[in-house]
């Protein structure tokens, strides 16, 4: 097969296939009765808004590739640098690839890329929709067959896809979140949100009612409605009210029935924010707390290690297996995600923990000026390579190389 042929006839999809498919499929159905596919799930605000917090997040995020050195790591400028931070593909910026990857996963519990080569090196990735691609094991190998948006399917080799798997991969496929866990909260957001579309497009309940001690004739009715619209809306709506003797004023509250409704659409939020382990308040649930620490930077660094961390981990994972194979020439190199950024407390809690870290006379250092401040995004200074210790004979520093 010729691999570039064929990547390049990839090169023009569209998604309307894809989405053709789930439409006439409807996806799945939810126990509420509701189709549940990627296009419905989006709609769903809670979904929408934790979707976007986890692709924004991770996409932001520097990836920088290191080399395995007798003297330990080392940050380089290797040419894949270029694909995985800035462009993936002369029509993906790098961003778009990973948010592309990243919803991929969340809503269908793989992200697929195909790997263009040349030679034995990566000259682009391009991303695939998980919907369109078929896995089959062959010889012990996993075959990817990829059914294009014209021509004929074709497949590509484990060697020249990327797949991040997600929760539950069996050795081909991950548990997709819409056909799982998903689906029931989704379908009865979706049901909900129908059902209060429905409740305002027919006509809201009203706050109030006109109430007559005797039965009054339709023409009345009629009369004594546009009577009351003409002069209590708009401008004039704070205006007091006098009443024809016979009638009376009663204010209509909300029903058990309606308020069960705002308690399930509430409740739905946190569901679904559960699903994607995102903090409620994260997308907007301030009504709820998390157990993840005491303040917004405690549940922020939680966030982090919880939520992000096993896809950052499965994403470095996949990058050293595939771009940076055994044997091959770029072996001893890697990629690692930098959090620091995401994971920074507030400024005094920085200047303790810098203090510590850069040593002197409370105790040994373990970083370098330099490292500081690029962990602040400022600039070196000449001299802060230098690590600080400690001795403990005349509790003075020295300095080394």
């Amino acid at each position: 097969m010729d691999v570039q042929h064929e990547l390049a006839n990839i090169q023009n999809w569209s998604l309307n296939d894809a989405e053709a498919f789930d439409v006439l499929t409807n996806g799945i159905t939810s126990a509420a009765g509701a189709a549940v596919n990627e296009k419905t799930a989006m709609s769903v605000g809670a979904v929408y808004a934790c979707v976007r917090l986890i692709c924004g997040a991770i996409s932001g995020l520097p990836l920088p590739i290191y080399q395995n050195t007798e003297k330990g790591r080392e940050k380089t400028d290797h040419e894949y640098t270029w694909l995985l931070n800035t462009e993936s593909h002369p029509i993906w910026l790098a961003t778009s690839f990973w948010q592309y990857i990243i919803k991929s996963k969340l809503l269908h519990g793989d992200g697929f890329a195909a790997i263009e080569r040349k030679g034995a090196q990566v000259k682009a990735l391009i991303p695939l929709d998980p919907r369109s691609v078929v896995t089959e094991k062959r010889d012990g190998y996993l075959i990817y067959w990829v059914f294009p948006n014209e021509g004929e399917p074709f497949w590509l080799h484990q060697d020249d896809v990327l797949h991040f798997s997600g929760l539950g991969f069996d050795g081909e496929r991950s548990l997709s979140p819409l056909k799982s866990a998903a689906r029931d909260a989704v379908g009865l957001a979706l049901a909900t949100s129908d059902f209060s579309s429905q409740f305002f497009l027919n006509g809201a309940r009203p706050d109030f009612a006109i109430m007559a001690d005797q039965k009054l004739t339709d023409d009345t009715i009629r009369q004594l409605r546009a009577s009351w619209i003409e002069r209590h809306s708009g401008q004039q709506r704070h205006k007091p009210a006098i009443l024809p003797q016979g009638l009376s004023v009663k204010e209509l509250s909300i029903n058990a029935e309606d308020a069960q409704l705002l308690a399930s659409r509430q409740f739905q939020v946190i569901d679904i924010s559960r699903i994607f382990g995102v903090p409620p308040f994260m997308i907007g649930e301030t009504d709820k707390t998390s157990s993840w620490g005491t303040g917004v930077e405690s549940m922020g660094i939680g966030f982090v290690k919880y939520t992000l961390k096993p896809h950052l981990d499965g994403i470095e994972k996949e990058l050293k297996r595939k771009l940076f194979r055994r044997g091959g020439p770029n072996e001893p190199y890697f990629a690692e995600y930098t959090v620091d950024g995401l994971m920074r407390g507030d400024s005094k809690a920085q200047s303790e923990y810098y203090g510590k870290a850069l040593g002197g006379s409370a105790g040994p250092g373990y970083m370098t000026v330099n490292e500081v401040r690029k962990l602040q995004n400022l600039p070196p200074v000449d001299g802060g390579e230098k690590l600080v210790e400690w001795s403990q004979k005349n509790a003075q520093t020295k300095t080394h190389e």
